[in-house]
């Protein structure tokens, strides 16, 4: 199954943690190599404009599938062996079948 990466954000990005500047650049090389290990794509975004354009473009690629199937015969052949058991444990018993 393929992944696909999305890296948000710049390489200037940072947080405020307790008043302290943290660094969090987004590593774009790192989640191209994870999406093409991965068979996948790797999109980047850096703000929530981009970041909406890149799920709409996943969406149109990303579907499913609807299927019918007959899923009566398991059904069917548990409720045969059910009553294959009743019977063999009446006449183990020595019931008389009604």
């Amino acid at each position: 199954m393929p992944v696909s990466t999305i890296a948000f954000g710049t390489v200037y990005g940072s947080i405020d943690l307790d008043g302290e500047q943290i660094p969090v650049a987004v590593d774009e090389p790192s989640m191209r190599e994870v999406a093409r290990l991965a068979g996948g794509e790797s999109f980047s975004a850096t703000s929530e404009g981009e970041l909406r354009n890149v799920y709409a473009a996943l969406g149109e690629e990303i579907g499913y599938e609807t299927k019918q199937v007959d899923v009566s015969k398991p059904w069917l052949a548990g409720g045969t062996l059910a009553t294959m058991a009743g019977l063999g444990s009446a006449f183990a018993f020595g019931r008389r079948i009604p």
